[in-house]
């Protein structure tokens, strides 16, 4: 058995007493329960030694911190599915970072991430969790990482509240002084010019919206089936010079301005 999905079956915990370990399951799904400490998934990981996907979204989980060893607990966990928790500091986004092998997250709808907009949500996840390479389905380049960790500077640099990676990231990225007028919520409306065979629309869009959601847009300007569309990006001036060619937008819930 690789695979176990045991899913809305309203578990609260998971009990340490079972007295037995699986070594060849490799993907766990257990959303939509009602398990609230993170010292039952933990337990989980200790019945499972070898899990390397964990699925435990819709869980009212409050926290990721416990007195468990991750390094037993998920020592070949890769990804993990975390949305719609209710975390609520920052801590333990940290605590995830001490998972030994973790590569890929999913987390967004949690009292933590309210506050912010996405692409804040996005540079603030990037910017303390350094080893991730794969977040909410969209992969990082390498550049969307150094963007992200810059901006997590600024952003502290005028805080009390400095976390210790803001420390690591100005040692590898020095103590960036705040942009004149910086502002995180700038404006996000740009002009640019839709091209469908002959048809053609100039049209002010929004790129804090996600490619899904632009893709919808095209679908009903267009009639295109969704199915069907393919969208991509051409810079006319890199691409007059010779520096770049046309961007396909292929991952679904990035945002656009990423």
């Amino acid at each position: 058995l690789e695979e176990l999905q045991i899913c809305s079956n309203d578990y609260t915990k998971i009990s340490s007493d079972y007295g037995f370990q699986h070594e060849s399951l490799k993907r766990l799904y257990i959303s939509n329960n009602n398990i609230t400490e993170w010292q039952s998934i933990c337990r989980l990981g200790r019945l499972f030694s070898r899990l390397e996907t964990l699925i435990a979204s819709d869980n009212p989980l409050e926290s990721f911190r416990s007195d468990e060893d991750v390094n037993i607990c998920f020592s070949h966990l890769h990804t993990l599915s975390v949305d719609k928790v209710e975390i609520s500091e920052w801590d333990d986004i940290v605590a995830l970072t001490k998972l030994p092998r973790l590569n890929a997250v999913r987390i967004q709808l949690t009292p933590l991430l309210k506050p912010y907009q996405k692409d804040e949500r996005f540079f603030l996840l990037l910017g303390y969790m350094k080893n991730i390479t794969k977040l909410n389905g969209s992969v990082i380049t390498a550049n969307e990482r150094e963007t992200s960790e810059r901006r997590f500077i600024r952003y502290y640099s005028q805080r009390d509240d400095k976390p210790q990676r803001y420390y690591e990231l100005t040692e590898k990225h020095g103590n960036l002084k705040p942009l004149v007028d910086i502002k995180i919520r700038a404006p996000y409306l740009i002009n640019v010019r839709l091209v469908y065979n002959q048809i053609t629309h100039d049209k002010e869009i929004d790129v804090r919206q996600t490619v899904q959601q632009f893709k919808k847009y095209l679908h009903e300007t267009f009639k295109i089936p969704l199915t069907r569309l393919r969208v991509f990006y051409v810079d006319d001036v890199a691409f007059n010079m010779g520096v770049c060619g046309p961007e396909e937008l292929k991952y679904p819930q990035r945002l656009l301005h990423t």
